[in-house]
């Protein structure tokens, strides 16, 4: 039999929050926060994430395909500017950052299980 699993945002606190990525809370924690809905353990995660004006964390990859969808702002990826309504994939191991826009970003990350958080050395 299949698995249901629901979990409202408003009993869900801001991080910090048990993924399996330990360093990324030190990496993004000053400049972003996130809520994270889902199983930590086994997923399906998705997070609730609000970059900070300007913020651009460290080139990095993930162990699983993502989805982002941006609720609010703006994020620039490579030469790429992605607004409100955009939904960007990402598939597994591709390293990548982003920069949040002027008025910072707010997007959902969809993920089927959790992931590892590697940064890349330039």
């Amino acid at each position: 039999m299949g698995r249901i699993y629901a979990q409202h945002i408003d009993g869900v606190p801001w991080g910090p929050r048990k993924t399996g990525q330990e360093g990324r809370d030190g990496v993004i924690g000053q400049r972003t926060r996130s809520k994270l809905l889902g199983d930590p353990d086994t997923g399906p995660w998705t997070l609730l994430v609000e970059a900070q004006p300007g913020h651009s964390p460290p080139a990095h990859s993930h162990s699983q395909d993502e989805h982002m969808y941006i609720l609010k702002g703006e994020m620039k990826m490579g030469d790429k500017t992605h607004r409100a309504g955009a939904l960007v994939f990402i598939e597994k191991d591709t390293v990548y950052s982003f920069t949040a826009g002027p008025e910072g970003v707010t997007f959902l990350n969809f993920r089927s299980a959790p992931a590892s958080f590697d940064i890349k050395s330039a």
